[in-house]
């Protein structure tokens, strides 16, 4: 399967958090993109009001989520 076909990419695992540098670092135990796994994925992380935005920490990835609490 290619990478995150049609842009879905499920995972899962642990992470670490840097709280002073905005960043965690996720450890990717398993998922739908074998590639993934066993990776350490760094992450950049803000709080803006009620949402999570999260980023890559690698300026050549040019993706975000964001998760919104209600």
């Amino acid at each position: 399967m290619p990478y995150a076909q049609g842009g879905y990419e499920a995972t899962f695992g642990r992470y670490e958090i840097d709280a002073p540098s905005r960043t965690f670092t996720y450890q990717v135990e398993g998922g739908l993109v074998r590639s993934l796994v066993g990776k350490d994925l760094v992450r950049s992380f803000e709080l803006s009001g009620n949402q999570l935005i999260v980023k890559s920490a690698r300026p050549d990835e040019r993706w975000r989520v964001a998760w919104e609490h209600y």
